[in-house]
């Protein structure tokens, strides 16, 4: 039968905007295909008549050219066809061994291009050396399954670990792992769990039971391994257990470190506590305590500002001002609790009593010092200072006055005047245990400190 498709007008015309001239019938007697000349190239090929009238075609021949060439770039002989379109057969001309590769890996070269027979044989040797036997492959491309003669266990291990001879059978890790755990009163249940916190290295960690209480929970080997563990579970029970005692319960455990989130029993404040501070009585909750100053407050005419001021009180001492004159005062909570304070202002106190200014020399092994001060009572007032063994006391001068705001406020210009003079109240400490530590002053104004107070006149201390 003649094949009458074999030179049509619209063959040709098809083949001209393609770029091709058409020659004939396929060389290979395919009725599908044409024999084309490419104009470009002049080279010949069977193709589809359909792939010309898509332009879905390239020189064969051109192609082959072009990967003749990438592969002696590579110091490779192209054999042939692979086992499909991405592949063709080559030959390393270094070693002579034959291999299917990708033409696009040929192309990019260097890692791309390996010879797998070479790289077995290095494999082997290498595992040679390393005492193992190399069995086939392994989880990925980075490892191989091995026999280690030593134990015979089989198993994966990385192919640079073996070359450089750096690797453990984990079968007999955790043969030791499992004895390190019964040693630490533990049992090994395998890896680590998906609770674990810890980013990097998560190898280093496995999940145990405690055999005491039963409570499972991942810990660093040599932790384990040394005995430095602690069960988190039991941990958290006496935990719970001290807040409860201390007057709290607990939210959230480890927080911020030692620090947990929990409520106080009261009002379910919420606040953060460290585990020191727990199962040693009662825990102050320090809003329900701002609530109970206020309310203590205006259970006695007062209304609670805050703070005091820390550098003249301490942690006992708190702001207040009275409803009456809005005097604002800073007293003892205590004080307030138990409505056992006056208002300077408005309620009457030793202020509108007689009251009389002092001068004292106090004398001791160490030092001797003047202190200036004013009260109605001067022998309670010595006695209140809590001076240590061994301090002489003089009187050396006193003003008396018909009220104790005219005597406060003639001490205090007498303080005014003489500040830059007043001794270390830190170092006065050692000697005035519980009070009048404040106002004391060096002997050598002892002179001018008694003209001014018999003379009823306090005037610029001069230096001495």
């Amino acid at each position: 039968m003649v094949d009458r498709r074999l030179r049509t007008e619209t063959h040709e015309q098809e083949a001209q905007r393609a770029n091709l001239k058409l020659i004939g019938p396929s060389i290979s007697k395919d009725k599908n295909k044409k024999n084309y000349q490419f104009n470009d190239c002049t080279h010949y090929q069977d193709i589809g008549v359909k792939e010309v009238r898509e332009f879905r075609f390239r020189c064969q021949t051109c192609q082959e050219l072009k990967l003749n060439r990438e592969a002696s770039v590579q110091n490779l002989t192209l054999i042939g066809a692979g086992k499909n379109a991405q592949y063709r057969y080559y030959q390393f001309l270094n070693c002579g061994h034959f291999q299917e590769l990708t033409t696009g890996n040929v192309r990019k070269g260097g890692k791309h291009v390996g010879c797998k027979t070479c790289k077995h044989n290095d494999l082997l040797e290498e595992a040679s050396a390393a005492n193992v036997t190399l069995i086939g492959s392994g989880r990925s491309a980075h490892y191989r399954k091995y026999l280690i003669n030593d134990c015979n266990h089989v198993t994966d291990l990385k192919t640079q670990s073996v070359r450089d001879k750096a690797f453990k059978c984990p079968h007999c890790k955790d043969a030791q792992f499992i004895e390190e755990a019964q040693a630490a009163g533990l049992t090994l249940i395998g890896a680590a769990s998906e609770e674990l916190e810890v980013k990097s290295k998560a190898e280093n960690y496995r999940l145990y039971r405690c055999n005491e209480c039963q409570h499972e929970q991942n810990f660093k080997l040599a932790h384990v391994r040394i005995g430095n563990i602690s069960c988190a579970g039991c941990s958290t029970d006496d935990l719970k257990k001290r807040a409860d005692i201390s007057g709290w319960n607990i939210i959230r455990f480890n927080v911020d470190g030692p620090f947990h989130l929990a409520s106080c029993k009261s009002a379910a404040h919420e606040r953060l506590v460290r585990s020191g501070q727990l199962g040693k009585g009662n825990l102050q909750c320090s809003e329900c305590f701002e609530e109970k100053l206020t309310n203590d407050a205006k259970g006695v005419g007062l209304t609670y500002l805050g703070e005091a001021n820390r550098q003249l009180f301490d942690a006992n001492y708190r702001l207040f001002q009275c409803d009456k004159c809005s005097e604002e005062l800073t007293l003892r909570v205590v004080n307030v609790r138990q409505d056992s304070f006056i208002c300077s202002s408005c309620d009457p106190n030793h202020l509108d009593r007689p009251s009389l200014v002092y001068l004292l020399r106090v004398q001791h092994a160490n030092k001797t010092w003047l202190k200036l001060g004013y009260t109605n009572n001067l022998e309670t007032r010595i006695l209140s200072y809590g001076l240590i063994p061994d301090c002489f006391i003089s009187v050396l001068a006193t003003l008396q006055f018909d009220r104790g705001r005219t005597a406060k406020k003639f001490e205090l210009a007498l303080h005014k005047k003489s500040k830059k003079h007043r001794l270390n109240k830190r170092e006065m400490q050692t000697y005035h245990t519980r009070n009048g530590h404040n106002e004391c002053y060096p002997k050598k104004l002892e002179n001018a400190l008694l003209e001014q107070i018999t003379a009823g006149n306090p005037v610029t201390i001069l230096s001495q």
